[in-house]
């Protein structure tokens, strides 16, 4: 049975990278609440918690979980990110794919 497309990419073919600024300094307890995620408190006194997230769902899950906990919010980024599997590129944003094919080809031109 052929697995249903949405916008011409199948769920495993792509992740969700977020990046998300909060208020203050969270404690330690909170790396229970937010496995996966890199925690990294800033000198400004806000923290940082980024990762990549395998579905909408997943990313929602963060969403509740952050309001839950009451968690004031300075901003919140989530890109969705091709995976090129097989490629030598595991996860890349546009951006890096064309970089890497600017490095391929200037490669190919020094042979």
């Amino acid at each position: 049975m052929a697995r249903e497309r949405i916008n011409s990419v199948t769920a495993e073919e792509y992740v969700w990278r977020i990046r998300i600024r909060c208020s203050s300094h969270l404690d330690g307890w909170i790396k229970d609440c937010f496995s996966g995620l890199t925690i990294t408190h800033q000198e400004n006194g806000s923290t940082l918690l980024r990762g990549e997230l395998m579905d909408m769902a997943a990313f929602y899950g963060l969403m509740m979980g952050l309001r839950d906990t009451g968690i004031m919010l300075l901003s919140l980024q989530a890109e969705r990110i091709e995976r090129h599997i097989g490629s030598g590129m595991d996860i890349t944003t546009e951006e890096e794919i064309q970089d890497e094919k600017q490095k391929s080809s200037s490669i190919g031109k020094r042979r």
